[in-house]
């Protein structure tokens, strides 16, 4: 999976036509996921660093 910002992840989630994105973070390099909310704005999950 190659590294990318947040911004390229909404990029794919519109071009996928899907709900969610799972993606690596290029700024945290951890897995996140980007996902449309009800209110047609984006979520974001991302790992708490410990």
């Amino acid at each position: 999976m190659d590294p990318m910002s947040v911004d390229e992840a909404a990029v794919q989630l519109q071009f996928l036509g899907h709900s969610f994105y799972m993606f690596l973070d290029r700024e945290s390099d951890k897995h996140s996921v980007l996902y449309l909310r009800g209110d047609g704005n984006y979520g974001l999950i991302q790992p708490n660093s410990v």
